[in-house]
């Protein structure tokens, strides 16, 4: 794929992230959020960041670290216009390139609802944030579920339609859930699902893309508890643990991604 499809989506990144740069510097001491009911990093410090809660960005490193699935976001959705223009067939991903765009739209949707929800600490956005968290673990799982089903042409529109569904429902019931029960059972159901379909289809794809998900994703994980406990922690540095977790958890699912698309044959 030319170079050109690696650089618009940096620079897209970047176009983005100026203006909001400079926008939340100039106003950065109006308390803009101050009567937006609180999430629950709004009513207790729950990530090691100090709140800063007479701010514009209450949480900012935690806030603009979300450009990293934004930036990705905008690279998955380079893969699928590639696609659509070449029309190459060479795994179901490259065929259909709609589920490039569903994953990629996960991706701008979780950056926004979390850049959203550290910059307010408002429920509103706690709920965005969560549902963006969903829709991409729905994604990761339905990919390898997608390809037990016989007649996979006509489950195309199927998947988008029960991605898009999922995402309603998740969105409504976010506060049903237990954040710390089902993002695990998400993960482990995913990899079940994954290993599954690499035992039973075989299919040949590059290994080093699961490697580099797991490894991320475990060390997101010790960063985010780390810096949840405050046993890791600096509330004041630049450099905070769960601001960390938003870019390994970020490039994981991008490795899953990864590895999806690595597949030769369909």
């Amino acid at each position: 794929m030319p170079l050109v499809y690696y650089l618009w989506p940096a620079l897209l990144t970047v176009l983005i992230a100026l203006p909001l740069l400079v926008f939340s510097w100039y106003f950065y001491d109006i308390a803009f959020w101050e009567n937006w009911l609180p999430g629950e990093a709004g009513k207790y410090e729950e990530f090691c960041e100090r709140n800063r809660m007479d701010r514009l960005i209450r949480e900012p490193s935690n806030t603009f670290s979300n450009l990293a699935y934004v930036w990705l976001g905008f690279q998955v959705l380079a893969f699928a216009i590639w696609d659509f223009r070449q029309k190459i067939n060479k795994n179901r991903l490259q065929q259909w390139p709609l589920l490039s765009v569903v994953f990629a739209l996960s991706l701008i949707l979780l950056g926004g609802g979390s850049f959203f929800y550290h910059a307010s600490l408002s429920a509103i956005a706690q709920r965005w944030d969560m549902t963006g968290v969903y829709s991409i673990m729905a994604f990761l799982l339905a990919y390898p579920v997608f390809h037990f089903f016989p007649n996979r042409k006509n489950f195309l529109l199927g998947i988008v339609t029960t991605l898009l569904l999922a995402d309603l429902l998740l969105y409504i019931y976010k506060w049903s859930l237990n954040g710390l029960i089902v993002l695990p059972a998400f993960i482990v159901v995913v990899v079940l699902f994954i290993a599954l379909d690499q035992i039973l289809r075989k299919p040949k794809r590059n290994m080093k893309w699961i490697f580099s998900a797991l490894f991320f994703l475990v060390a997101a994980f010790v960063l985010w508890y780390l810096d949840r406990e405050k046993i890791l922690c600096n509330p004041d540095s630049l450099f905070q643990g769960h601001a960390l977790w938003h870019c390994l958890t970020g490039w994981s699912s991008f490795s899953i991604y990864m590895f999806y698309r690595s597949e030769s044959g369909r």
